[in-house]
């Protein structure tokens, strides 16, 4: 059970992740593509659908927008509570299952600690990433350029959703995992060593 688990979570976790990474390649699209266009002094081929309608791009930069938080509040949904016993789960075991990879002589449970390691290992590091990615539209209105394509009473409102809603992976709504927790968490680990005294320290 706790193998299938793993695995819904990181799938879920993949699917949210490689959503936020192509709308912050957009972004980046865009930016670059407006650049240019400042540039070059006139608006090139290639900056034409950014500049054209700025306001139906933004549109559709905000409609993906909330697409992607709902995405992140249904996957939320879904684990809440599974999460935080999830990253409690990996914290202790990680901290006292490390060495036993190279200590057992059992190829079965070499395996199953490799597996478990390395799952969970990539669901902290792209949910962490997920916030990275999402943090690309604050840096992309940040731009005054940008701003002024976006209504002033939307901007007023997306402004404060980026400062009250964080879009990634949570355990409980109370807590999102980004790279400090991660960094953090790796911290406990060399901290409280491996089983039998032998941990990994700094």
């Amino acid at each position: 059970m706790g193998f299938y688990f793993d695995l819904c979570l990181l799938l879920s976790v993949l699917t949210l992740w490689s959503t936020s990474h192509a709308y912050a390649t957009r972004l980046k699209r865009y930016a670059k593509d407006q650049l240019w266009a400042n540039l070059a002094g006139s608006r090139s081929i290639s900056s034409m659908s950014v500049l054209d309608k700025p306001c139906e791009k933004w549109m559709e930069l905000y409609q993906s927008y909330k697409g992607i938080r709902t995405l992140s509040q249904l996957i939320n949904n879904a684990y809440g509570n599974m999460t935080t016993a999830f990253i409690a789960e990996s914290i202790l075991y990680h901290s006292m299952n490390m060495d036993a990879i190279f200590l057992t002589n059992d190829g079965f449970n070499q395996a199953r600690l490799i597996f478990f390691i390395l799952s969970s290992s990539s669901t902290f590091i792209f949910s962490a990433d997920i916030c990275t990615q999402m943090d690309s539209l604050k840096g992309w209105l940040s731009n005054d350029e940008n701003r002024r394509n976006v209504p002033l009473d939307e901007l007023n409102v997306v402004l404060h959703e980026l400062q009250t809603t964080v879009i990634g992976i949570r355990g409980s709504n109370i807590f999102t995992i980004t790279y400090s927790l991660v960094w953090n968490s790796r911290g406990l680990n060399n901290g409280n060593g491996g089983g039998g005294g032998s941990g990994i320290r700094q």
